[in-house]
């Protein structure tokens, strides 16, 4: 269950994608267009974005399922702090070390549907 809102959000992504290659051309500068860019914008951002390994997000989820047993005292300084360290990422320029990846997952959804 904890991929089930990251996978929402690349499978609307990749409908706004196939939406944008089926556009024609000259429906580059309408809304329609400008609508779906940025549903597919905001979908990727949230489905990496829920994948980062702090809780209240999603990955938090999966960090638990791939630490060994040994390790479950990470989980609970996690659920404790997760929130402010969150925070503290986010307000010191954590967008700067996502935009690579958001960029290379953009990268290849548009080059899977095509556009």
């Amino acid at each position: 269950m904890a991929l089930a809102g990251p996978m929402m959000n690349l499978l609307l992504a990749v409908l706004a994608a196939l939406a944008l290659s089926v556009l024609s051309p000259s429906t580059a500068s309408g809304p329609a267009f400008d609508f779906l860019s940025i549903f597919f914008e905001i979908n990727v951002v949230l489905a990496v974005f829920n994948l980062i390994p702090l809780p209240p997000l999603d990955g938090s989820r999966l960090l638990t399922i791939f630490l060994p047993p040994n390790r479950q005292n990470i989980i609970f300084f996690l659920d404790r702090y997760g929130f402010v360290i969150l925070l503290a990422i986010l307000f010191f320029g954590g967008f700067t070390v996502l935009r690579p990846i958001i960029g290379t997952v953009e990268g290849w959804l548009l080059a899977i549907t095509g556009y």
